[in-house]
């Protein structure tokens, strides 16, 4: 049986977006782990790393985010429980793809409060916030949902933007 691991080191093999010098730049790497050793999978460099000034963007961002996520959730579980959907697998399913965003932006938060590495942080909130902009946008909701959910959108974009990774909100 092989497992895959994400090997880190601190300069060398980093898979982390912190405030640091734009020169520093790390890279992430892919091991595979056998019965036989350590094979290399791949050597990725990874974004480069956010200024000071565009890691306090992303840290006010982040505790928007919270806040909106939350409000987003209450609202779209409200909507969700007084139409068409209430009561069927499908409201399970997005109500657990909200719940997975709001506690990756509660990480998210959390790792920038520490001044942690965020790389895999940024990824999953906006990879897990598309997931949702793609079913909003085939729903109505209800004025309030999707009031809530363009202002999240719209972190989401700046979140994008600051950190430059491409995402479809």
């Amino acid at each position: 049986m092989k497992l895959g691991i994400l090997v880190t080191t601190a300069v060398l093999l980093s898979s982390s977006i912190a405030a640091a010098p734009a020169s520093a730049a790390p890279h992430r790497a892919a091991v595979l782990v056998s019965g036989q050793g350590l094979t290399l999978e791949a050597l990725l460099p990874t974004k480069q790393l956010l200024s000071r000034r565009d890691f306090e963007s992303v840290r006010r961002i982040a505790v928007r985010m919270e806040r909106n996520a939350n409000y987003f959730r209450q609202s779209l579980d409200a909507a969700l429980d007084s139409g068409r959907l209430n009561g069927s697998g499908r409201e399970d399913r997005i109500n657990l793809v909200v719940r997975d965003f709001e506690q990756s932006t509660n990480r998210l938060r959390s790792r920038l409060a520490q001044r942690l590495p965020i790389d895999l942080e940024l990824q999953e909130v906006i990879s897990r916030g598309e997931r949702i902009d793609g079913f909003m946008r085939r729903q109505r909701l209800g004025l309030e949902a999707e009031q809530d959910w363009a202002l999240l959108r719209q972190d989401l974009r700046d979140l994008a933007s600051i950190a430059d990774y491409r995402a479809r909100f």
